[in-house]
């Protein structure tokens, strides 16, 4: 998928970062492949994703699982709320 131009740029950022977004706009594809980015090629890495609800973390961590299995990553841990990768990330 082609990403809108405000995906770009919080993909692109390097500091910590919080996103106050509306609904239906791509925010929760963003902050998995963010998350999913920074624990493939940073080992040991911990990637924190806060929303108001348990059932929109449990679906981000779902698109989260979706693409590490598109990528075929190993994980050591998979539940509801958490992932693990071989890497310790």
């Amino acid at each position: 998928m082609e990403p809108h131009d405000w995906q770009l740029e919080y993909l692109r950022e390097t500091r910590n970062a919080v996103s106050n977004k509306g609904r239906q706009i791509g925010a929760s594809q963003a902050a998995a492949g963010l998350a999913i980015h920074s624990c493939r090629y940073w080992p040991n890495t911990n990637a924190v994703i806060v929303s108001p609800s348990l059932k929109q973390s449990t679906e981000i961590t779902r698109k989260a699982r979706v693409g590490l299995y598109a990528l075929k990553e190993r994980l050591i841990q998979d539940s509801a709320s958490m992932l693990r990768l071989a890497n310790g990330s």
